[in-house]
């Protein structure tokens, strides 16, 4: 009876993963650990935004959102390249390739550090107490970009309910911590402070459970990995610049108060962007073991449903945005015009993230380097000639026409892909 009665709730889904060319199993297995850490990181996330919004004047929140626009910025310098290349290395069968790129990307992240305290000198010297903040930072982020790739090795593993944890404490335990200084003493440095040491935490705990396996294992290393993982990284650092040049042109030709207002904004388009983020660590392991030819069909096939599921998602965000920030964040009901502009700068960005992932998974640089590159220039010149002339609508702006580009690079990449260029 029970072998009946799973054998009826399969079938459709067998009858679909055949149309669609898709093992099901294996994507609804990894999926539910990821939509569990997403939920679970959204959730944390949201509250945490929510309370500072409503608790912290918006220059005070702007300040505070700043310090870590700046952190993300100088993450180049860790070679966040290595996380991917860590991944396929272990389900390769290195699994001392997570100790051997944790020990580069602390090395490398010290210039970050400095980067920040350059920085903090820069605002020490204008007498403003945002150097503090940023002097906080600087001292943390070594821990805080020098040990991430544990998530990486157990995903290379496919052990995702492992890596799930980690996005799940990585995001909670900071906004328990976060959201109790807040109704203690809601000064920006503070929450610094305390959002900084709990990330510390979470970073340590996670990679000595890594070390504790991977140190048993035999001594061998995978001689690609590092020179994969600076490739991968100089694919994104230009990408990564221009992602967050906004933040901080907005800082410096209007105020952190415009700051906030863009934050907002932004947080529930990024919500989604970053829900479709974790299609990458699911499809990658399956693009690894194939052909060029063989991952571009694949993709082709799979490409008009990815694109109805991305629209209608816009459409229907689109719509709702006025309702969503009057709800979460009544203060703020001058970001509703921003964030549907937002929206509509996703309207590729699934088909966009999977391309991404074929093309990463044949080690295609050329064509990643000149999606990022395309991208980059496309975003930091329209921003420098667009903020200063519209302000934040400029920003805004900027990432729909930067990310229309991109779509349509990378259009002609999976092409190139099935032709065996790249």
């Amino acid at each position: 009876m029970k072998q009946t009665v799973q054998a009826y709730l399969t079938q459709p889904l067998n009858e679909l993963g055949r149309w669609l060319s898709l093992d099901w199993r294996y994507y609804f297995r990894g999926g539910v650990w990821m939509a569990l850490a997403y939920a679970a990181s959204l959730l944390a996330g949201f509250f945490t935004s929510m309370v500072l919004a409503r608790y912290l004047s918006k220059e005070a929140y702007g300040r505070y959102s700043f310090v870590f626009t700046m952190m993300s910025l100088a993450s180049i310098t860790a070679l966040p390249g290595l996380s991917t290349a860590i991944t396929r290395s272990v389900a390769r069968g290195y699994p001392r390739s997570m100790l051997d790129g944790t020990h580069e990307s602390i090395k490398a992240s010290l210039w970050g550090s400095l980067a920040l305290l350059g920085a903090t000198f820069y605002y020490l010297l204008q007498r403003d107490p945002q150097w503090q903040m940023l002097l906080i930072g600087a001292m943390t982020f070594p821990i805080i970009y020098g040990l991430q790739a544990p998530p990486s090795y157990f995903i290379g593993q496919k052990r995702f309910g492992l890596s799930a944890a980690y996005w799940i404490a990585s995001e909670l335990v900071v906004a328990i911590v976060v959201v109790g200084v807040v109704f203690i003493h809601p000064s920006p440095t503070l929450l610094v402070l305390a959002s900084v040491s709990a990330s510390c935490l979470v970073n340590s705990a996670f990679f000595l459970k890594a070390y504790s396996e991977v140190r048993h294992t035999p001594s061998q290393h995978d001689s690609g990995l590092l020179s994969y993982g600076r490739h991968l990284t100089g694919i994104t650092a230009i990408g990564t610049i221009a992602n967050y040049l906004d933040r901080v042109l907005i800082s410096l030709y209007l105020d952190f108060t415009a700051l906030a207002v863009f934050n907002v904004a932004a947080i529930f388009p990024d919500i989604v962007k970053s829900m479709a983020k974790y299609i990458d660590p699911l499809v990658l392991p399956r693009f690894a073991g194939l052909t060029k030819q063989q991952v571009s069909q694949r993709v082709r096939r799979k490409l008009l449903p990815m694109l109805m599921i991305n629209w209608l998602t816009v459409i229907i965000a689109v719509f709702l945005t006025p309702l969503m920030i009057h709800l979460a964040y009544p203060a703020y009901l001058e970001s509703v015009r921003y964030a549907r502009w937002l929206f509509i700068s996703l309207a590729f960005i699934v088909p966009t993230l999977v391309i991404n992932s074929a093309l990463t998974s044949q080690q295609s640089t050329r064509q990643l380097y000149q999606a990022n590159l395309i991208f980059a220039a496309v975003q930091i010149g329209s921003l420098i000639i667009l903020v200063p002339t519209m302000g934040l609508l400029g920003a805004v702006l900027s990432r729909v026409i930067s990310r229309f580009c991109l779509a349509a690079y990378y259009g002609h990449a999976l092409y190139s892909l099935e032709k065996g260029h790249g």
